[in-house]
């Protein structure tokens, strides 16, 4: 189809599609246009489907260890209908199997948006995976399902991972971070070609991609970026994440393992100071399976020898620690859902994984400082078993983390709404609970691993993407229909049980939160 919609108007692209519902159409051409230039994807006539859209410039050559570079408008019509690859990365958390499938060329977008003329809400959604794994494309992900249920534009992203995306390299810090803001900037350039409205626009995420989103609530940077913001299962203010000099000691490592480390001259400075444009032309020279292997990955991801990746304090993107941020009222003006899953900690830890007191300790010595550890361990002590301890602690820590940002952004004069979610899951996933990303299904309404949700979630399904989709509509997740949620304040204490009987309830974990924030704040 040749026709080009303008980005200036949303009623043709409305109206073609309707157009399309009219005739009985199925996977039709649909063209829009952009800023960046046109893009042919598919509709089935009730949802118009753009896969696989670049935001930024391709970050390599000379731009790996970048900071992402603003995209070049393209010429012609760009094909959408597929995904890109993904970023780099290994087929598991413990880093083995380079997926040989990634590629550093891998910032693109995909976008499901309604057929109904809009202007609709955003909901712009960042994976988890630890900072090393994951990508917007992956099945669990489609946005087509919630898009049609609730009438919303729903896009996932690709962010550079693991050394791609987080190495402190001196001056490009962050890079996952950065590459997350240039697609919400492109977005807000863009989305109105896709009848989306500019001014109400959610970022929501799960684990890493939480943390991301917490990361950018107070990320000067990010400002104005997005209105509202889901946080589920965020790791982002139970514990400190690396300043300055532990980034730079990483990075050294890094340079050594490389085989860089001669460049720069050992004159006594910092070593993030050490890096110069022989330095960079060094680090851009190996092959991407040698960037990602040269520091291996911690083998359980959040314990245990070997290397961790995520966002650092690197005076720019994130001038200081979240908790002062939030603290200071750096998030106040974004609006907030956040919560936790029962049974986080199943996820974590193998039936093996932790057999007594020293293994416990030793777990998490990766985690917090010797004297925070002899207090955990005092508090929670290491029975029945080392590892349900170790579950215990975990668990809590997700929890308590999003009880803290809640009461810091409401104490700071943000409006917060507070959840726990507490399915125990079926199927290959029996007897972990309400694990950590099991909320995932429910949400976007798709199956996990060949599990799909049984017919008694189904109700559970259509209530949180009510929630959902209703706060990005409006600031509030209340709605027809749906058990009414009260918004967070630290004298109440009240939360939204998201169960196949959900109710409101008071003081979740109060004691172990309280116990937790004595150590954060």
């Amino acid at each position: 189809m040749k026709t080009l919609f303008s980005s200036s108007s949303r009623l043709p692209f409305a109206v073609f599609l309707l157009v399309l519902v009219a005739l009985g159409c199925q996977s039709e051409p649909v063209t829009v246009e952009t800023p960046s230039g046109a893009l042919a994807g598919t509709s089935n006539g009730t949802t118009g489907v753009f896969l696989g859209i670049p935001f930024a410039a391709p970050p390599v050559g000379d731009l790996r260890f970048a900071a992402p570079q603003p995209l070049a408008p393209w010429k012609g019509v760009l094909d959408a209908t597929a995904p890109s690859p993904i970023c780099p990365q290994f087929d598991s958390l413990s880093g083995t199997n380079f997926n040989e499938d990634s590629d550093e060329d891998c910032l693109y977008l995909n976008i499901w948006a309604p057929t109904a003329p809009g202007p609709h809400p955003v909901m712009v959604f960042m994976h988890g995976g630890g900072y090393v794994t994951g990508a917007g494309s992956e099945a669990l992900y489609d946005g087509q399902r919630i898009s049609e249920a609730r009438r919303v534009i729903v896009i996932t992203i690709n962010y550079r991972l693991g050394p791609l995306g987080f190495l402190a390299v001196p001056g490009a810090a962050n890079n996952g971070l950065r590459d997350q803001q240039e697609a919400l900037r492109w977005l807000k350039k863009s989305i109105s070609a896709f009848d989306g409205d500019p001014s109400r626009v959610t970022l929501f995420g799960e684990s890493a991609g939480a943390g991301s989103t917490c990361v950018q609530l107070v990320s000067p940077a990010a400002a104005g970026l997005f209105q509202r913001a889901v946080l589920e299962s965020a790791p982002c203010t139970g514990f400190d994440l690396p300043d300055a000099a532990r980034a730079g000691r990483q990075f050294e490592r890094f340079i050594q393992a490389i085989g860089c480390s001669g460049i720069a001259p050992d004159d006594g400075s910092q070593p993030n100071a050490k890096a110069s444009a022989q330095l960079l032309t060094c680090l851009r020279q190996p092959s991407t399976k040698a960037v990602l292997g040269a520091l291996p990955l911690a083998e359980q991801l959040i314990y245990g020898p070997g290397e961790t990746w995520g966002p650092t304090v690197d005076g720019d993107v994130l001038p200081d620690q979240p908790v002062p941020l939030f603290r200071a009222g750096g998030s106040k003006k974004v609006s907030l859902i956040v919560g936790a899953n029962q049974n986080e900690g199943t996820f974590f830890f193998r039936s093996d994984d932790i057999q007594d007191e020293t293994d416990l300790r030793s777990a998490l010595d990766n985690l917090f400082s010797a004297k925070d550890v002899d207090a955990i361990v005092a508090r929670y002590g290491s029975t029945p078993t080392a590892r349900q301890v170790a579950i215990s602690i975990v668990s809590d820590v997700f929890t308590c983390d999003a009880r803290r940002i809640a009461r810091m952004h409401v104490a700071e004069g943000g409006v917060a709404y507070h959840y726990r979610f507490s399915v125990p899951v079926y199927g290959t996933f029996t007897g972990l609970g309400a694990f950590h990303a099991s909320e995932l299904p429910f949400v976007f309404d798709n199956p996990v691993r060949g599990v799909s949700i049984l017919p008694v979630g189904f109700p559970l399904v259509k209530s949180m993407q009510g929630y959902w989709t209703e706060f990005a509509r409006s600031g509030d997740p209340n709605g027809p229909s749906r058990l009414p949620w009260s918004r967070y304040n630290a004298g109440s204490d009240r939360s939204l049980q998201l169960d196949l009987h959900s109710k409101q309830v008071s003081g979740v974990q109060k004691e172990a939160c309280d116990f937790w924030d004595t150590l954060r704040l």
